[in-house]
């Protein structure tokens, strides 16, 4: 129904400025064109907006719809001209759009593609980052609907394999176009140059344009953002010889909407310009020299990276409308040329929106009604055109059922450029449910006397009964899947859900199943439904007649336990009559000095007793290890209570190897021993650690591979450490997938003779504790030593791990496919694989079950150890694991591309034997150069009937649990299995749950939920500490924070934490302003009390009536606040100053709008952030006051930074002290700033 209030005059249906005629187009030239002439030539262009060659016809990029997977090419109005973004419109239409492809316009075809996982893993399947939803960033350009390329965190586009891209200190340049008001301080929003690997592969080998406020680095002066580059470990703003200062003073903030950035580089040289897209010049940022030696010469690989890191680090956000790479150092002069060009083809924002309205400004993306419901829609028309227009008319059509009455004018004579006039309707849904768009439309005359010009525009908007998310609680710090999920009913009347279903969908993992209401389940009005995670579920599918049972989780379960498998009518009883003893802790693996212990690095561990180190000073921990593999941050050992108090040795730190750390305040303020490179995998390591006063060494072998004489923690500074483990990390690192035998702990320094001889085979005789793991099995460690007890060994062996990605190589690849009637799978880790246990191989309907028979090497990503030349037969690497003769391995990219076939494998690093080759090399390759190897994976049988790709889920299944009776029905994946003697997993609160599910498990890091109705229809949806399903999204995601979703409750001690709704079924289409952290209430209403303590508001002493507030996201910033300010602005002014949360003598400051949370201090920017419950979090969120240090007022110190405290500085507030290399930290007027006068609560307490 189309709803149009006088007459217009032309014909109806047109869309988006087909009868605009058309617009003036930019000079023919376009900025390749002008690279080209100037000597340097494009070899990337990417736009989804416009063409980059006057010659240029064909596509802009592709999109996928989600409704039917269909694919479409948006491509040009014309030759050379702009994108045909009506093309998307009819595509697109009700329903959801990803952007699958950027095409690259040059002749080198460096398209961009969804960016594969690297050193850091986006939320997509497997580890890859997310695709931008194809319609999140709409505007105008040259007159016409474009859309941009919105990169929410977690979002990016890549290309490792490339084509006439700079490498090494090869000159380049490039320039992008981003949205000036969209950015984060994350890492980092870049495009450029960047690693063929999707790694870390060290200082200079990478070169982009950066657009964001990351301050760690070469940065400017506050608020920012600022343009700046990524030159790999260093966002590098300007360059300061002779100074460890990395303020850059005269990098200016860059706060026009459309913004044009450029860097290049040459040997010695670099530069970066920036300029406002839709005026004016550019201005020089910088112009000069590499940061220092370890840039100059560059080592650039190559790559072409959109919207995050080298390293895949995905933490930024940004908006990107067009961007070049060239080949050779284009003169300013040519980048004037281009920027020129720019203004020329008029970027502008679009001319009409349709939002809530309650919103306008920073709308949801959504809207959602209930059946009946009457709401506003607010329809805005901004004249872009630069003249005045004349006869503006606005319409709104709203789908069947709906009604829509205009409640002021919908035609306005005439508007000024710039100027802007809106609409408000009364909106009615219809009784019945749907998912779809409102349509907004907006005809205007150029003139009196013109033509007619058309737009519209879409509101996504849902019709539902009123049933949300309302509550969920991933875990405790006891039992991580302490889980339950909370719908509740907002509405007045009963809801009957029968049929309905919810999908809950953690990051990285494949979708495999949903939670489906039984039929009868009503949710009174107002009222609850309670949905808990059972003690296990169904790993695999189970069949009548079947006896052992793959299974999710076999922790706390013990043979002769009752069991429940199903629920409903198809719900039965049997009793455990076996659980295989598997794994770690089945029988003993051979070991260096007799038996050992073998972990299989996805869930075995070994637990050690309490405060086992609490009493030391002097010691000495030493081991026997023998890796599998090498994963990141895997420990050998880790002491500790938490990831802010700990002691650990890793085998691989960050790539850099063995290391050694101990912390009492988080991973910021480690004392370190790195060295020793990595350990040789399948082989016997001695490792050993040792404290003597305050010198710590670390040994390998017998050998001192690293010393350090600053080590003033000590193990007994953690405290009495609770969570002392072998083999797994305080964090949600990777367990280790390794041997460990004869595992010792001294109450002293052992001499560097006393090392040397346990490194040659002498038995180790720890005082402290002795582990030697000459048991035949079983799940207990002796400790010989008769000090410290005992360790349990802990081994859900019999459960199914979680998956790994099916071997994704890179640069090549980053996607292979193995075809259907295979026996084999190259997988990215081995652990947790057995020969004769059971493995399942992709998801959903591709999803099959096979038995391993073989279990060989995972896939290797290593690097050239030194430089190859023509005619070589051996290359040094950095790694030969998973590495096998006849192996073939590609090298490089581009014309230098060559494939190899491995003759002899050797030793790693540069004075390694390396790999012999079957045949010499043709071209010579860099040092440093990236690699990859699929290893010989996992075999089974049957053969698949399916093909599979890479980032498809691999998991071992496990040995499961035997039954005393076979099943009577047949059990779909996930489905519950409940143990009621088990008090250690699942769900355990109360009130008991209205419906059990068996998983997936809720993550502990981000996933989405999404509740739909019996006709499939989307009722509600989250996304939790990240955006896992972009489609899902609820909340503005345009702005400077960190995207809008639920945060993630931590894993807190006692009922844990849980995300809430507050009040109950609070839903004003944002996850981020819906959802508080509290502690839980499952199936009760969320009604949660502030901490006790004087409301008041912080007034800065230097800038009067300035006030500190919290904006929609967690950013603190100072803010006028006056008696005619609005209400929302008063409460966001006004907090509990309550006891402080680490010292009780000190205060923390609570905000009354969202209970739970408080001010807290995070990279020394104040944030207000939910209590976690960690050490950590309770002294960022603790000041102490004193007399104010400008004397008036109070001064409030930080508790655990203690020569810092709270300042206003630049509209923000800050953890300074007087004096340092922040910009906050300026001495110029600190005093006055760190003083603040704790005033009368601007909202009174009631």
């Amino acid at each position: 129904m189309v709803i149009l209030l006088g007459m217009i005059g032309a014909p109806l249906g047109t869309t988006a400025a087909a009868q605009a005629g058309p617009p003036t187009l930019p000079h023919a030239a376009r900025p390749c064109d002008i690279y080209a002439a100037g000597g340097t030539p494009c070899v990337a262009a990417h736009s989804t907006t416009r063409a980059l060659y006057a010659a240029y016809t064909g596509p802009l990029y592709q999109v996928r719809r989600l409704s039917d997977d269909r694919v479409r090419n948006v491509g040009l109005l014309r030759r050379g001209g702009y994108a045909d973004a009506a093309t998307q419109d009819r595509f697109c239409a009700g329903t959801t759009c990803l952007i699958t492809k950027l095409y690259d316009q040059s002749p080198m075809r460096n398209h961009l593609t969804q960016a594969p996982r690297g050193g850091f893993s986006g939320p997509a399947m497997g580890g890859a980052d997310n695709l931008p939803i194809a319609d999140m960033a709409p505007i105008t350009v040259g007159g016409h609907q474009a859309y941009g390329v919105l990169i929410a965190p977690g979002m990016g586009l890549r290309n490792n394999d490339t084509r006439g891209i700079a490498v090494d200190d090869e000159p380049e340049g490039m320039y992008w176009i981003v949205d000036g008001h969209h950015y984060n301080g994350g890492c980092c929003f870049d495009y450029g140059n960047a690693e063929i690997d999707s790694r870390d592969d060290g200082n200079g080998t990478m070169e982009t344009s950066y657009f964001g406020t990351a301050s760690a680095w070469y940065h400017g002066p506050p608020p920012g953002p600022w343009i700046m580059t990524d030159q790999e470990n260093n966002l590098v703003g300007c360059v300061n010889p002779g100074s460890t200062s990395k303020l850059c003073p005269d990098l200016p903030s860059v706060t026009s909407r459309f913004v044009t950035a450029v860097a290049k580089g040459e040997p010695h040289h670099w530069a970066s310009l920036g300029g406002d897209a839709q005026q004016g010049a550019l201005t020089t940022m910088f112009d000069g020299p590499r940061v220092d030696a370890s840039y100059d010469p560059m080592r650039k690989q190559g790559a072409i990276v959109l919207g995050n890191g080298g390293d895949n680090s995905n933490g930024s956000q940004g908006t990107f409308y067009e961007g070049v790479m060239t080949a050779g150092y284009p003169t300013d002069a040519v980048d004037q040329q281009v920027q020129a060009n720019i203004v020329a083809a008029r970027y502008d924002v679009r001319p009409l929106t349709l939002t809530p309205g309650s919103t306008a400004a920073d709308p949801p993306g959504l809207q959602t009604f209930a059946p009946g419901e009457k709401q506003e829609v607010t329809e805005t028309f901004t004249n872009t055109t630069g003249a005045t227009v004349a006869d503006v008319r606005l319409s709104l059509s709203v789908p069947h059922g709906w009604t829509a009455e205009a409640t002021g004018a919908t035609r306005f004579r005439s508007v000024a450029p710039g100027g802007r006039v809106r609409t408000t309707f009364a909106v009615t849904s219809a009784r019945t449910a749907f998912n779809g768009d409102l349509t907004g439309r907006a005809v205007w005359r150029g003139s009196a006397r013109g033509a007619w010009h058309v737009w519209t525009t879409a509101e996504k908007v849902r019709n539902a009964d009123p049933i949300t998310i309302n509550e969920f609680r991933v875990g405790t710090s006891a039992d991580p899947t302490d889980s339950y999920i909370e719908l509740h009913n907002d509405g007045s009347r009963a809801v009957d859900v029968s049929g309905w279903t919810l999908t809950e969908h953690p990051t990285q993992q494949a979708v495999s199943s949903t939670v489906r209401i039984p039929a009868g389940t009503r949710i009174a009005a107002h009222g609850h439904y309670l949905l808990g995670l059972s003690t296990s579920g169904l790993a695999a599918p189970a069949g009548a007649g079947d006896t052992t049972l793959n299974v999710r989780s076999t922790t706390g379960m013990e043979v002769g336990d009752p069991i429940v498998v199903g629920t409903g009518s198809k719900a039965e009883s049997a009793t455990i009559a076996d659980i295989p003893a598997t794994g770690a802790s089945g029988p003993r693996a051979d070991g260096r000095l007799g038996n050992a212990v073998r972990l299989n690095g996805a869930d075995e561990y070994i637990s050690l007793p309490a405060g086992i180190v609490s009493d030391l000073s002097d010691y000495t921990v030493s081991a026997w290890v023998n890796p599998a593999s090498e994963d990141t941050w895997a420990r050998i050992f880790d002491f500790g209570s938490g990831t802010a108090v700990n002691m650990f040795l890793t085998v691989n730190a960050a790539g850099n190897g063995l290391r050694f750390a101990i912390t009492t305040d988080g991973n910021g303020a480690e004392q370190t021993l790195t060295g020793g490179g990595h350990l040789p995998l399948n082989t016997w390591s001695h490792v050993a650690v040792t404290l003597a006063g305050t010198t710590g060494t670390l040994y390998l072998n017998g050998t001192a591979v690293a010393t350090n004489p600053d080590m003033t923690l000590t193990p007994s500074s953690l405290g009495d450490t609770d969570q002392n483990w072998i083999g797994r990390s305080q964090y949600p690192d990777p367990y280790l997938n390794g041997t460990v035998d004869d595992f010792a702990v001294y109450g002293r320094a052992l001499s560097p003779a006393d090392i040397s001889d346990l490194a040659e085979g002498q038995a180790g005789a720890g005082d402290i504790a002795d582990y030697r793991f000459d048991e035949t099995g079983g799940r207990v460690a002796i400790d010989s030593s008769g000090h410290a007890g005992n360790a349990t060994i802990v081994s859900p062996g019999s459960a199914a791990t979680l998956s790994t990605p099916l071997w994704q190589p890179l640069p090549d690849g980053p996607v292979i496919t193995v075809p259907a009637h295979a026996t084999n799978v190259p997988v990215t880790s081995t652990a947790g694989f057995t020969v004769g246990q059971r493995v399942a191989i992709g998801y959903g309907k591709k999803r099959e079950v096979a038995t391993v028979t073989a279990v060989g090497k995972a896939g290797t990503q290593a690097l050239l150890a030194a430089p190859a030349s023509v005619g070589a037969t051996t290359i040094k690497v950095t790694s030969t694991a998973g590495i096998s003769v006849g192996d073939r391995i590609r090298l490089d990219i581009d014309s230098r591309i060559e494939t190899v076939t491995v003759a002899a494998t050797g030793t790693a690093g540069a004075g390694g034997t390396g790999l012999d080759l079957t045949r010499p090399l043709r071209f010579a390759h860099s040092s440093n150069l990236p690699f990859s190897d699929r290893g010989t994976g996992i075999t089974f049988t049957p053969a698949t009937r399916f093909p599979h790709s890479s980032n498809e889920p691999v998991q071992a299944l496990g040995g499961g649990i035997v039954l005393d009776r076979p099943l009577t029905h047949r059990h779909a994946i996930d489905t519950p299995l409940r143990d009621s003697a088990v008090t250690v997993a699942g769900y355990q609160g109360t009130p008991a749950p209205d419906q059990w599910f068996g998983g997936p498990a809720l993550s502990t890091g981000a996933g989405s939920m999404v509740l739909r109705d019996a006709r499939g229809l989307v009722a509600d949806s989250l996304n939790y500490g990240l955006l896992v399903d972009p489609w899902l999204a609820e909340g503005y995601q345009a702005g400077t924070g960190a995207g809008c979703t639920v945060a993630t409750p931590a894993l807190a001690d006692g009922e844990g934490k849980s995300a809430s709704r507050f009040p109950d079924g609070a839903d004003t289409d944002s996850n981020c302003a819906d959802f508080i952290t509290s502690n839980p209430t499952p199936g009760a209403a969320n009604l949660f009390a502030l901490d006790p303590g004087p409301w008041v508001s912080l007034q800065a002493t230097a800038d009067a009536p300035t006030f500190v507030k919290h904006d929609d996201g967690d950013l603190v910033v100072t803010a006028p606040i006056t008696p005619d300010a609005p209400a929302v602005d008063k409460r966001d002014a006004t907090w509990v100053q309550a006891a402080g949360l680490a010292d009780a003598d000190c205060v923390s400051f609570e905000s009354i709008t969202r209970p739970g949370s408080y001010l807290r201090h995070q990279n020394f920017q104040l944030r207000l952030q939910p209590n976690d419950g960690s050490t950590l979090f309770t002294q960022d969120a603790t000041f102490c006051p004193q007399p104010g240090n400008g004397g008036q007022g109070t001064s409030f110190r930080s508790v655990n930074f203690p020569d810092r405290y709270l300042r206003a500085f630049d509209n923000a507030v800050y953890l300074a002290s007087n004096g340092g290399s922040n910009a906050w930290d300026t001495t110029t007027s600190w005093a006055a700033d760190t003083s603040w006068v704790v005033a009368e609560p601007w909202t009174p307490r009631p």
